[in-house]
């Protein structure tokens, strides 16, 4: 009989504190929230949020279009609406059935909106994408007296010796002590820098290794020049054409 007793209090003891436990739980007697399968989805998705909104903050800002940088256009399905375009110095490029666009300053999403919007009236599955190809602030301009002059792109450390290679050399006739490089100063204005790149300063070891930068307009001169202002006035004045346009292109555009 006495066991009887016990287990039954033991019992009552349970219930009493499980009881307990569940108003203290339920705030006085409310009902338990039981969190459902929605509950937990919503509650995903709001982190998730969190998480995207966090890691678009810590982003750089997405990446402008320069004059001069290579851009293509491909579609997934209409292929002869494919286009590789370089920006011109007008900051447009001109696509087919489109005709010219203004793109300068715009993201590649940005592009890639409007140019879905313009060939929305031509197809109805525009189905395409915008690629930068190649970025004009990385790649700089050898003109004059080299074998293949142009744009070429700027590898890590780059003297102007090296530049010049790139390029095929120099041709017959090149003035190689008076190399000119136009770089833009921190105010963003062109200047001009001599270097004597000749025989002679190689074999005396005089030679600068200067390094190349971004966007440098490289120019080996067919005759000396002994004043660089006077080379100066003579690209404003138009008289070095080669000179003049990729000038204009890179720092000058809308100082008109």
């Amino acid at each position: 009989m006495k066991k009887i007793i016990s287990w039954t209090r033991a019992w009552k003891l349970v219930i009493i504190i499980a009881c307990g436990l569940w108003s203290a739980g339920c705030g006085g007697g409310g009902a338990a929230k039981v969190n459902t399968e929605e509950d937990f989805q919503k509650e995903q998705s709001a982190a998730s949020e969190e998480v995207l909104a966090q890691s678009d903050a810590e982003l750089p800002p997405e990446y402008k279009i320069l004059p001069l940088d290579e851009l293509e256009v491909k579609f997934d399905y209409h292929l002869e609406f494919n286009e590789l375009a370089t920006v011109r110095p007008d900051g447009r490029i001109t696509l087919h059935k489109i005709g010219d666009i203004y793109v300068e300053g715009m993201t590649p999403s940005e592009l890639d909106r409007l140019v879905t919007e313009k060939y929305n009236e031509v197809t109805a599955t525009p189905d395409l994408a915008v690629i930068v190809r190649r970025f004009s602030s990385h790649i700089v301009y050898i003109l004059g007296e080299v074998k293949n002059p142009g744009t070429y792109d700027i590898r890590s450390r780059m003297t102007i010796l090296q530049a010049l290679a790139t390029a095929g050399g120099t041709i017959r006739g090149a003035k190689l002590g008076s190399v000119i490089v136009l770089r833009k100063n921190a105010g963003g204005e062109p200047e001009a820098m001599s270097f004597d790149l000749g025989g002679g300063a190689i074999k005396k070891a005089r030679v600068k290794q200067e390094l190349v930068a971004a966007q440098d307009i490289i120019y080996v001169p067919r005759n000396i020049i002994s004043n660089v202002s006077d080379f100066l006035n003579q690209v404003y004045d138009g008289l070095l054409p080669p000179v003049e346009i990729y000038l204009r292109a890179l720092y000058l555009t809308g100082r008109d």
